[in-house]
Order: C-alpha cells, then sequence, then structure tokens
C-alpha cells in the first residue's frame, strides 16, 4: 500500500516531466531559492533575537555624583576669594588720581585771541577753500615761550601742512593738548612733562595760516573732541 504523500509526489513529478525545458530550469531555480532562504532563516531570527537583548541591557550606573566628578579643588582652596577681597579693601582706600577737566589746563603763553573754534565752514585765504578751524589762535611774537599746559606725554612731533610744527601731549584719561606753529622745540618724543614745563617757542605763522600774524595754535581735546575756543569764527 502506497502512501499518500508518495502518491501526490510521483503526480507532481509527471507533470514536471512533461513541461518544457524552460518551465523546468525555471521551478527548479525557485526550488533552489527557497531552500536556501529556509537554510538562513534560523540564523537570521538568532541574530535578532540576540540584538534586541544587546538593545535592552541597562549600563552600569555610576555610583558617583555628577557634583562630586566636577569638584577639583577641596574646599580649602576657598579663602583666596577672602584674602582678595581683603587686598580690595585695603587698595580701596589708596588716593586716585584726579579727573581731569577743561579748566584744569593752564594758559600755554599769555596773549589776545585771534581766532576761535568755527562751528561752520570758513574761508582760509593760503589754502584757498572752506573747511573748519579747530582750537585757538593766541597772538603771540616769534620767540615767545610755549609751555606744557598740563602735565603729560609727548606722543607726537612733526610738522603739519597747516600746522606748522606740531606737538601734542597726552594727559590720559582721553585728554590730548595739541601746540601749532611752533619753533625751536625743547622736548623729545615719549618724553614726560610737567604742567608749565617749556615746550617750545612760537615760530612765524606758516602753512595754512601764513597769513595770520604770528601766535601758537592750541587746541584741547576729550576723547578726541575740541572743548576749547568754542565760538563761531
Amino acid at each position: 500500500m502506497k502512501l499518500p504523500q508518495t502518491f501526490s509526489l510521483r503526480r507532481i513529478l509527471i507533470h514536471i516531466r512533461a513541461l518544457n525545458p524552460g518551465t523546468k530550469r525555471l521551478i527548479l531555480l525557485s526550488t533552489v531559492v527557497i531552500a536556501c532562504f529556509a537554510l538562513v532563516l534560523p540564523f537570521i531570527n538568532t541574530r535578532g533575537r540576540q540584538a534586541e537583548q544587546a538593545a535592552v541591557t541597562p549600563k552600569a550606573v555610576s555610583t558617583v555624583s555628577p557634583l562630586q566628578s566636577e569638584v577639583k579643588e577641596p574646599l580649602s582652596a576657598a579663602p583666596k576669594a577672602l584674602s582678595l577681597a581683603a587686598a580690595t579693601s585695603q587698595t580701596a582706600g589708596a588716593p586716585q588720581p584726579k579727573a581731569l577737566s577743561a579748566r584744569d589746563f593752564r594758559p600755554p603763553l599769555t596773549g589776545s585771541e585771534l581766532r576761535g573754534t568755527s562751528k561752520t565752514l570758513i574761508w582760509w585765504d593760503v589754502l584757498g577753500d572752506y573747511r573748519l578751524h579747530p582750537g585757538v589762535d593766541l597772538e603771540a611774537s616769534p620767540g615767545t615761550k610755549v609751555s606744557a599746559a598740563a602735565s603729560g606725554t609727548v606722543t607726537e612731533l612733526g610738522t603739519d601742512p597747516v600746522y606748522g610744527k606740531v606737538l601734542v601731549l597726552d594727559h590720559g584719561g582721553g585728554w590730548q593738548t595739541v601746540y601749532g606753529q611752533l619753533d625751536s622745540i625743547q622736548v623729545k618724543l615719549h618724553a614726560t612733562v610737567k604742567s608749565g614745563q617749556l615746550l617750545a617757542l612760537v615760530g612765524q605763522p606758516v602753512g595754512g595760516e601764513a597769513d595770520m600774524a604770528p601766535h601758537l595754535h592750541y587746541e584741547i581735546l576729550y576723547n578726541q573732541q575740541i572743548v576749547n575756543g568754542q565760538r563761531a569764527s
């Protein structure tokens, strides 16, 4: 007696033999692919389960507090701030340098004012155009002594095409004084001078002010802004 499975398999083989060669090759290829997939499937399932187990495995929990891990110095370092505060309190009582104002600058010489600071454009005969005039022009004979209006440092020495020989003092805190139309300059660049110290002598007017009477061109600046001779010309 033949089993039903054997009978069915024989009938399938008979039908396959009756097929054309192309169909037979397609059935054979499909059978091989299915068999390979059936062999590989168990391994795929096993790796998938291992990956799921690894994903849910909890990490080791650190017993160190985040605050403890960031502390790098012992609490004994705290007195440093106290010592700094003590040093600050000691220096707080030290005398501080006086803040300057325009009133603290002494006149560099005695002379009447020929021209002040122009607030609008004025005509310059020598230059042949309109422009502003900063500072003041103080009338003085050639050879008149020019003294420092306040203590400071010589930051510029040179010749300007408009104001002739020029000297600039820096007094700190944003304050500067400018002296032009000079002759026989008595100080050197970067020298420290005291209030009233001789800087130079008044020279013959040259450059853009050559048509004027002998004078000292003088400017007081605070943060690069003219603060003396504020009058319209």
